[in-house]
């Protein structure tokens, strides 16, 4: 991804705010000039999971609050387009996707529409996989 725009998941966003396997190629991502895009959605999902860790002591307070911090800081764009109800019927019957996957596919097809170089970072393989499927780059 060296330019353009990029729609980042939950899964992308939180590899780059608390350490695991992805982090490294999140942080790689991150640093590229792009248009950093995220929906209302994957917000949600970034803020359910850090209040989910730290209430399960997962990670402490502190690493919860520069987490969020950071997370708020950084340089995304909000994309606010919603994906029609047409789209997401039809991607359900294509995919075997949860919920939340089914919409940030359904998201990314619909913001590709305005925005033909928009590429996907995921580290969920089911959504990688329907994203390729729906030839729209992803990581």
């Amino acid at each position: 991804m060296s330019d353009g725009q990029c729609y980042w998941d939950s899964s992308a966003v939180l590899s780059l705010l608390l350490p695991d396997s992805n982090s490294s190629i999140a942080m790689e991502h991150s640093e590229l000039n792009l248009s950093h895009l995220i929906s209302s959605v994957g917000a949600a999902e970034v803020y359910a999971v850090l209040a989910r860790l730290e209430r399960g002591h997962a990670i402490s307070v502190d690493d919860a609050r520069a987490a969020r911090a950071r997370f708020e800081s950084g340089r995304w764009r909000y994309a606010v387009d919603v994906p029609s109800r047409a789209l997401l019927r039809d991607l359900a019957r294509k995919w075997l996707l949860k919920g939340a996957d089914l919409w940030h596919l359904a998201a990314a097809i619909t913001l590709r529409l305005e925005r033909p170089r928009l590429q996907i970072l995921t580290f969920d393989a089911a959504l990688a996989e329907a994203a390729r499927g729906e030839d729209l780059s992803a990581t």
